[in-house]
C-alpha cells in the first residue's frame, strides 16, 4: 500500500509539474507580441528580460562507500560507508573550484588485520577512530548532453587536502608493536621496576608513553623474534611461559633465557594525513526546479599513513545535486 502511494505521489509531481511548465510556456506566447512592437506596447505586452541570474553554484550531500588497499606498514583498514557534501562554483566556462568534506566512522584496521588484533589481545589502547575528510576540488564539466529531455554533465575531478582522525572512548589506537629482548632478566623483577617507574632503564629508548606488556621467554630457549610472511602472530601461554608462533606452529628463537618486553609501534592518534584524489563522474541536473543527482567514482591515496607506507582507496558516491544560477 506504502510503495502504491509513494508511485501515485511520484506520478502525480510529474503531473503537476508538466502541466505548469505547459501553462508557463501558453502565457509566455499570449503575453509576447512580434517586433517590432508599438511604442507605448498595446497589451498584451512582452515581459522585460531578465538575464541569465549570475554564475552558476552547486551542493551536492551524498552518501558512499570506499574499499582500503592493504598497507604494508600497518595492515588493511575497514571497508565502511561514508557521508559528505561537496559543492563548488564554476568559474570559467566549465571548469569549477570547489570543496568536499565526508566523515567515515572507521577509520581503523579491519578485524582481519592480526598485528593490530594482537595489540589488543595484549591490552594496549585501541579506541574507536574517525575521521573527517576535507579537500579543495577542481572539477571541469563537459558540455551538457540531452537524455531523455534532461540535462546530464559527465565530468573529470581532482582534489588535495587531509584527513583528521577523531578518537571516541579512548586517545590512541594502537597499530602494531615492538619486541625487545631483555636477556637474564625474570618477568618478575621487569615488572617491579614498570610499577615504580624505572622499566627505562632496562629497555633504553623504548617508547613507553602506550604503556608496556612483559612476558616470559620459553625456558631455556631464549627470548622469541616475531616476523612471519602474514605478520599473523598467534600467542598462546604455557607454564613456563608465553610462546609467540606462526600459524604453521613455528617457533623461532634466540638469544638467553629471559624476558619480551612489549611496547606499542605505530599507533593512531588525533591528526592528520595528507590526501589526494582523482575521478570522475555524471550530473543529471535540474530535474525537478534546481533539483538533479549525480554519481562519483574515484581514487584516493594518502602517500604516508605511517612509515613512509602509502594506502590506495577506492571511493564510490551518489546524491543530490542543487544548481543555481546560469548554465
Amino acid at each position: 500500500m506504502r510503495v502504491r502511494f509513494f508511485i501515485f505521489l511520484v506520478l502525480f509531481a510529474f503531473a503537476f509539474a508538466s502541466s505548469s511548465l505547459f501553462a508557463q510556456n501558453t502565457q509566455n506566447t499570449q503575453n509576447t507580441c512580434k517586433p517590432p512592437c508599438p511604442n507605448p506596447c498595446t497589451p498584451p505586452c512582452p515581459s522585460p528580460s531578465t538575464g541569465g541570474g549570475g554564475p552558476q553554484f552547486e551542493i551536492s550531500p551524498y552518501a558512499g562507500y570506499i574499499w582500503n588497499a592493504n598497507n604494508n606498514g600497518v595492515g588493511s583498514f575497514f571497508n565502511t560507508n561514508i557521508w559528505g557534501v561537496r559543492g563548488g562554483v564554476y568559474a570559467i566556462g566549465g571548469f569549477e573550484i570547489g570543496g568536499n568534506w565526508s566523515w567515515n566512522p572507521r577509520f581503523q584496521p579491519k578485524p582481519e588485520n592480526t598485528t593490530a588484533a594482537f595489540a589488543g589481545d595484549l591490552g594496549f589502547s585501541q579506541a574507536q577512530v574517525r575521521s573527517n575528510l576535507w579537500e579543495l576540488e577542481f572539477t571541469y564539466n563537459f558540455g551538457s548532453r540531452g537524455l531523455f529531455g534532461h540535462t546530464v554533465k559527465p565530468y573529470l575531478v581532482a582534489g588535495a587536502g587531509g584527513i583528521t582522525t577523531n578518537l571516541n572512548n579512548g586517545n590512541s589506537f594502537v597499530l602494531n608493536n615492538r619486541f625487545i629482548d631483555v636477556p637474564g632478566v625474570s618477568p618478575d623483577l621487569l615488572q617491579a621496576a614498570q610499577a615504580n617507574g624505572t622499566l627505562q632503564n632496562f629497555v633504553p629508548g623504548a617508547n613507553l608513553t602506550n604503556g608496556a606488556v612483559i612476558v616470559a621467554n620459553p625456558t631455556g630457549t631464549g627470548s622469541t623474534i616475531v616476523s612471519t610472511p602474514t605478520g599473523t602472530v598467534v600467542s598462546t601461554s604455557t607454564p613456563t611461559g608465553t610462546i609467540v608462533s606462526t600459524p604453521t606452529g613455528t617457533i623461532v628463537t634466540t638469544g638467553a633465557p629471559g624476558s619480551t618486553v612489549v611496547v606499542a609501534n605505530d599507533v593512531l592518534r588525533n591528526q592528520t594525513f595528507f590526501t589526494f584524489s582523482y575521478g570522475g563522474g555524471l550530473k543529471v541536473q535540474r530535474l525537478w526546479g534546481p533539483l538533479g543527482f549525480f554519481g562519483d567514482v574515484r581514487g584516493r591515496a594518502i602517500p604516508n599513513l605511517f612509515n613512509g607506507h602509502g594506502t590506495n582507496i577506492l571511493e564510490v558516491s551518489a546524491g543530490l545535486n542543487f544548481a543555481w544560477g546560469a548554465q
